[in-house]
């Protein structure tokens, strides 16, 4: 496939993803058809089908190519037993990701619609299973004991929606303010916050 037919199928994809958001702006997602997709896209019926099934794969794919981007800021190859985090790297991937959510503020907003919140979970968890897995999940599981992957990824899920969805709410903070808080959160052993760690106390961070 040539990079000018490859750009033109990019083209016409993010065509009929931002034709369904828009849509989503003054119609419900369960009144939107494929007809009004293609009309707002600029596009015919016959081209939407050859690159999306479905209204729901269309929908999948914009919120799977969204989180990809968001919960990118965070795949890494596993550091080597007793490597010390690069605090400064986690920072600044921090700010980028409040930086990427905060662009994708209004997208986000209209994807997790009352009648649309559920699929996008689904599709976000997707991402991580597929992104994440096979890196931080997998490369855990080996022995006897092994850790189911379904917990591991409902965990990650939690804790970046929880994120996600205070930062959504902010109206002051700053995406640095929001990286100091997160880097220090990601950077605590659960253990620790619930005292469960032995060992001398920890002082507090300083302010």
């Amino acid at each position: 496939m040539s990079e000018k037919t490859d750009l033109r199928i990019l083209k016409t994809r993010l065509l009929l993803k931002r034709g369904l958001l828009d849509l989503l702006h003054y119609k419900h997602y369960e009144l939107i058809n494929i007809t009004d997709i293609a009309a707002e896209a600029g596009v015919s019926r016959k081209t939407f089908y050859s690159h999306y099934g479905t209204k729901d794969a269309l929908f999948e794919a914009i919120v799977y190519d969204m989180f990809s981007e968001i919960f990118g800021c965070f795949m890494y190859e596993k550091l080597e037993p007793g490597t010390q985090a690069d605090r400064g790297l986690l920072r600044r991937d921090a700010v980028h990701f409040f930086e990427l959510v905060n662009a994708y503020r209004e997208d986000l907003m209209l994807l997790y619609g009352e009648d649309t919140a559920a699929m996008a979970n689904r599709a976000a968890e997707a991402v991580i299973r597929d992104k994440m897995e096979a890196v931080h999940i997998s490369a855990d599981n080996g022995g006897e004991r092994k850790m189911p992957a379904s917990l591991m990824v409902c965990s990650i899920k939690s804790f970046f929606y929880t994120v996600i969805n205070w930062w959504l709410e902010q109206e002051t903070c700053t995406a640095e303010n929001a990286a100091e808080y997160i880097e220090r959160i990601m950077l605590r052993s659960t253990a620790n916050i619930f005292r469960y760690q032995r060992g001398a106390a920890i002082k507090p961070d300083k302010e």
